[in-house]
């Protein structure tokens, strides 16, 4: 499966993940992913991906094949070749460098863009901070930590999420009533 191990790259920690594997897809090696951004489509354009080594270093794998299906990319790595090979990469990240990432049309976003960013609401004041941004097939959802520990899930949408500032670190909400501590964990 590897094709190189990259030494410019000096830590895994330099790259950028565009998509976790969820799951093998069919039995000749191809995964499915859970995108990381909002733009599938950069899968079919790259000839390798890295995924995390055993020692933690990235490790470059190149991409045979890239398409979407049902709205999720679907990927065929190099030297993944069943079902197995497949199903021992789910839950590990897909990434590149990020002088790599495609531009973004406007109001498009990065999930790595927003990790890390506070979340407030108009009336309730700071919510919390982004923990991670999970993708769905419909609305990704927001896992928002509170000071407090608990968890919040808000659905990332214009409806809700009003505004977002990628350089200040900021996401402002107008949550209906009645959202916040709906799902609290």
């Amino acid at each position: 499966m590897i094709v190189e191990t990259v030494e410019e790259c000096l830590d895994w920690a330099d790259l950028v993940a565009l998509g976790e594997v969820a799951k093998a897809q069919g039995r000749y090696g191809e995964v499915i992913l859970n995108r990381m951004s909002d733009q599938s489509e950069c899968f079919s354009r790259l000839s390798r991906v890295f995924v995390e080594g055993a020692d933690g270093r990235p490790e470059a794998v190149a991409v045979e094949s890239a398409r979407i299906h049902k709205g999720r990319p679907v990927v065929k790595l190099a030297g993944i070749s069943n079902i197995g090979d497949a199903a021992a990469l789910v839950g590990k990240e897909l990434r590149i460098p990020e002088s790599e990432l495609d531009p973004l049309p406007d109001g498009s976003i990065y999930h790595f863009d927003i990790v890390g960013a506070t979340v407030t609401d108009r009336e309730r004041g700071v919510i919390g901070v982004v923990e991670k941004v999970i993708s769905t097939s419909g609305t990704d959802v927001l896992v928002v930590r509170s000071d407090d520990g608990s968890e919040q899930l808000l659905p990332l949408c214009e409806e809700i999420c009003r505004r977002i500032d990628r350089e200040g670190r900021r996401i402002e909400i107008d949550a209906p009533e009645g959202l916040i501590g709906l799902n609290a964990h």
